[in-house]
């Protein structure tokens, strides 16, 4: 019997499943991982600095 994947909803921003991006927790609709996100806020990058890299997320998913 195969193995049914499954989505699953994390935040009301992030979500995970494992049919996208190796089942990494991912921005929903975006693809840009939580990952990377954190990574640069780990290098001192504002919110802002980080919208204006990636326009096409909102202050609020970051």
């Amino acid at each position: 019997m195969p193995i049914k994947a499954s989505k699953q909803t994390i935040h009301s921003y992030i979500t995970s499943d494992p049919r996208i991006c190796s089942g990494e927790p991912i921005i929903i609709d975006i693809r840009i991982s939580v990952r990377l996100i954190v990574e640069l806020e780990n290098s001192n990058k504002s919110v802002d600095e980080t919208v204006a890299m990636y326009p096409y997320i909102t202050h609020a998913q970051v």
